[in-house]
């Protein structure tokens, strides 16, 4: 900010005044968690999916993990949809959808990094997260069809727990009617049937202590369970 003065041919004085500013666009660093879940639902349209006549006596966890959507294309996994597809649609008395973490590789929008920032090859994001629509909503649409009840839990990974929470959120806003649980957890346990105890964690973190951090967290589905489980991923190399 400054100012000046000026006179003009009949010597009156003037005050000029100049104020100066400096802007830049927000960047993903700079946008609140709130922001960023307002920017990823503002265009979501709610779906209403129809149940339909198919029933089963059996129940199915379906555990996704590890797909880095950037990294792995829909085409790569496009078979095994179909296949996955294909066992829903036997029909089922319940299922539970796991995200066990790194659904995407990214946890940045511009740049490709890991949540604690490690730089990774850079990907291209937005077909990162349209190929894991392609994949993740026909499981939760058929799933809801096929199953008297159905619940999806969602678990923090070590590439996108933003990203993956943003994209839960989207599922959520999408899909208001299913039971699609959003948190910001590294593990989760739930109960599959009467008798069936699982507990689901990315692995990156806690793996061996998963069965005392069970029954010490969750003490009321371990002591009721005849059957108890873990479930993780994060264990992965390119081949």
């Amino acid at each position: 900010n400054n100012d000046w003065s000026v006179t003009n041919g009949d010597g009156e004085k003037y005050w000029n005044h100049q104020v100066k500013l400096s802007v830049k666009p927000k960047t993903n660093d700079d946008l609140s968690i709130d922001e960023l879940i307002s920017l990823f639902n503002e265009k979501v349209e709610p779906v209403k999916v129809i149940k339909s006549n198919v029933h089963g006596k059996n129940n199915l966890v379906i555990a996704c993990s590890d797909f880095h959507f950037g990294i792995t294309k829909f085409k790569d996994v496009q078979n095994r949809l179909v296949e996955l597809i294909d066992l829903i649609h036997r029909g089922w008395k319940q299922i539970v959808i796991t995200q066990l973490g790194d659904l995407l590789h990214s946890d940045a929008l511009n740049t490709s990094k890991t949540t604690k920032g490690t730089e990774l090859d850079p990907i291209d994001f937005v077909q990162a997260v349209r190929d894991a629509e392609r994949f993740i909503f026909p499981i939760i649409e058929e799933s809801y069809k096929y199953s008297d009840s159905m619940q999806m839990f969602n678990i923090n990974g070590n590439h996108d727990e933003t990203t993956s929470f943003m994209f839960q959120e989207m599922l959520r806003a999408k899909y208001p009617e299913m039971d699609i649980k959003v948190n910001n957890s590294y593990r989760e346990a739930f109960v599959v049937g009467k008798s069936v105890g699982l507990l689901a964690l990315h692995g990156h973190a806690a793996k061996t202590k998963a069965p005392m951090l069970f029954a010490t967290e969750y003490p009321e589905i371990w002591s009721k369970s005849t059957y108890r489980m873990v479930l993780y991923g994060h264990f992965h190399k390119e081949v």
